[in-house]
């Protein structure tokens, strides 16, 4: 192999290792948020959403699948945790559920509007066929996620 070749290849896996990189920071993301649903679901104070909870941890769950399988496929290295952020956010979402149900939700939607200005910051910076990925599979859930515990913090902001 000529050193053009070999530099055009290091510069190929570096440049796959940065898209990977990317995809398991969104991956952690998914894993902190499912995690977060997972602890309001466990609050009394909050037992009348668990259903809504529930769909959107699902969501967030099935996020965290798709991201787990791109990273694989691209031979990247998939988080096991949601890391030192992930305990802080789940955090936040604990400490507010022992406050209110408008405090929780209001620390849920803060973390669904910390995920989506993430997609719509960083996916830009990933290679063509990982943003199709991302815009077709991961960015309208999120949105959609978004959407939904937007609507419940403002029901509950108008009682």
């Amino acid at each position: 192999m000529n050193t053009y070749t070999q530099t055009q290849n290091s510069g190929a896996e570096g440049r796959r290792e940065q898209i990977t990189e990317q995809l398991a920071s969104f991956c952690r993301g998914e894993m902190s948020a499912a995690e977060s649903y997972a602890k309001a679901m466990s609050h009394e104070s909050l037992a009348s959403y668990r259903d809504t909870f529930r769909r959107v941890q699902q969501s967030h769950e099935s996020r965290v699948l798709l991201l787990t399988e791109k990273i694989r496929v691209l031979g990247g290295t998939v988080p096991t945790s949601s890391g030192a952020w992930g305990t802080l956010v789940t955090a936040l979402a604990e400490t507010a559920s022992a406050l209110s149900a408008e405090a929780a939700i209001a620390v849920l939607e803060e973390g669904e509007d910390h995920g989506l200005r993430d997609y719509r910051a960083d996916v830009k910076n990933l290679d063509d066929e990982t943003q199709a990925f991302m815009r077709q599979r991961i960015v309208p859930e999120q949105i959609d996620t978004h959407r939904t515990i937007s609507a419940l913090k403002h029901t509950l902001a108008q009682h």
